[in-house]
């Protein structure tokens, strides 16, 4: 990290800096981690990241989920299941 603090997007700048944030899709995501075994400069563009956003992880108290979170994932999931069985359904 720089010592001015300051932020310099480049050449990977950004995606590193989503893959710390967690925001790629599965299979970006996937990508990156196989880019970080070969590609040293990656690998420490991540890791500025990871330093510089890591503050913002320890000024927030972490919360726990809401008790019925799973429930509400759960029927989600079941509702979302049959209205594509309906909708997938040839008419007669």
């Amino acid at each position: 990290m720089s010592d001015d603090h300051t932020i310099y997007p480049g050449d990977g700048d950004v995606l590193a800096a989503e893959h710390v944030l967690g925001v790629l899709a599965a299979a970006e995501r996937r990508s990156v981690e196989r880019r970080l075994a070969r590609e040293p400069a990656l690998a420490s563009k991540v890791a500025y990241w990871e330093e510089l956003l890591s503050a913002l992880t320890d000024a927030v108290a972490p919360q726990p989920p809401p008790i019925d979170a799973w429930s509400r994932i759960e029927m989600d999931v079941a509702t979302e299941i049959v209205v594509s069985a309906a909708t997938a359904r040839p008419s007669l």
